[in-house]
C-alpha cells in the first residue's frame, strides 16, 4: 500500500489549525516511536460485525478496516460485517503483540459517555452564491479523493502504515 504523503501532509495540516491539539496526536501516530498502525487480515472474524472485532485484541486498538476492494473505511458502524479479504487496520506498539484474546472482555455500559457536538464553524460562503445556482456541499462525506495508488503485494500478514517519504536525504524509498 502506498500513501501519497504530500496529499497526507496537507490535510493533517489543515486539520491541525482547525483542531486545537491535534498536532500532538499526530506526532505521536507518525513517528517512529510509541504505537504504529498496522493492516491484518484475521481469518477468525471474517464474518462478524466490527463491533466484535473492536474487543477480540489482547492489547491492539482496530481502528477500521481495508476492504478486499482497496477502500479504507475509518470507525466502520458497528454493524459492518467483515468480509473474506478484508483487513483489519490496527492501532498497535508492534506487529508482533497482534493477537486475538483468549477471552471476552466485559464492557461497562454505564461509563460510555455520549457526547453532544457543538455548532458547526461558520465556513466561507459559496462561489456560487448570487448565481442561483445551489450552493456547493461542503460535507466531508460529499467529498471525492484522488484514487489511492496500491501496490500488488499478496502478502496477508501485518504491514505498517508509513507515509511516502519521497526522495528527501536522508530518507529511505
Amino acid at each position: 500500500m502506498v500513501l501519497d504523503g504530500d496529499d497526507i501532509g496537507a490535510r493533517l495540516i489543515v486539520q491541525t489549525a482547525r483542531q486545537s491539539k491535534l498536532s500532538v496526536v499526530y506526532h505521536d501516530l507518525f513517528d517512529f516511536g510509541g504505537d504504529e498502525i498496522y493492516m491484518t487480515a484475521e481469518p477468525a472474524l471474517v464474518g462478524r460485525p466490527f463491533a466484535e472485532a473492536l474487543r477480540a485484541y489482547q492489547v491492539c486498538c482496530p481502528l477500521g478496516l481495508l476492504l478486499a476492494d482497496g477502500k479504507t473505511v475509518l470507525n466502520p458502524p458497528p454493524g459492518t460485517v467483515i468480509s473474506p479479504g478484508d483487513r483489519i487496520v490496527l492501532l498497535a506498539r508492534d506487529d508482533s503483540m497482534i493477537k486475538l484474546a483468549t477471552r471476552r472482555f466485559p464492557v461497562d455500559e454505564t461509563a460510555i459517555v455520549h457526547a453532544v457536538r457543538g455548532p458547526a464553524a461558520p465556513r466561507a460562503p459559496s462561489s456560487s452564491a448570487g448565481t442561483g445556482a445551489p450552493p456547493a456541499s461542503s460535507s466531508s462525506s460529499t467529498r471525492t479523493s484522488p484514487p489511492a495508488r496500491r501496490s500488488t503485494s499478496s502478502s496477508t500478514g501485518p504491514t505498517p502504515a508509513r507515509p511516502s517519504t519521497g526522495s528527501r536525504p536522508g530518507c529511505a524509498t
